[in-house]
């Protein structure tokens, strides 16, 4: 095998632009110079443009979920409603049940953790709003009752019902 690589007679890949392929260049005119910044490209104007329709404008802050006002009303600690504000609503739920779930966090085994409330606490929260609303659209309580037992697979009896319902001074059964 006595073939060069660099035959003139070859066409190589990279040489298809006439610039030759690595050190073996032939013989190349000057490239153009280049490299540098162009002389007509400058930085955007951010400031003057209007946000697009449903976006908040610049330097004004985002409307506050309002389902973190849910968890300040069930009790939640300030330092873990930044946290959730932070991670975000639905991530801190999983958090949360994480946490509620893990044995070895309720007991101050040497960490230090802020308190916070059982998972359960949220969910009964929202059982009971389910509740008054559907109370407050009139249903009896028997009606809510098989409501709770196929939308959410839990089953309070009657007086419970009635009694969460008081909660919302809904009394239209009568």
């Amino acid at each position: 095998m006595s073939e060069k690589r660099s035959a003139a007679g070859e066409i190589a890949q990279g040489d298809l632009f006439g610039q030759g392929v690595g050190a073996r260049h032939g013989e190349v005119a000057d490239l153009a110079q280049g490299g540098e910044y162009l002389n007509n490209c400058d930085l955007p104007k951010f400031s003057t443009l209007e946000p697009a329709p449903g976006e908040k404008k610049r330097g004004e802050p985002a409307p506050r979920d309002p389902r973190f006002t849910e968890l300040e009303k069930i009790g939640i600690p300030a330092v873990w409603l930044r946290v959730a504000e932070r991670v975000g609503f639905d991530a801190w739920l999983d958090i949360w049940r994480m946490l509620s779930n893990d044995e070895s966090v309720r007991h101050d085994g040497g960490a230090r953790l802020p308190k916070l409330r059982c998972y359960s606490a949220y969910s009964r929260y929202q059982r009971n709003r389910y509740i008054m609303a559907m109370a407050e659209q009139g249903m009896t309580p028997t009606v809510i009752q098989e409501a709770l037992r196929k939308n959410l697979c839990e089953y309070l009896d009657v007086t419970n019902i009635q009694r969460i319902a008081k909660r919302a001074k809904v009394r239209k059964w009568e």
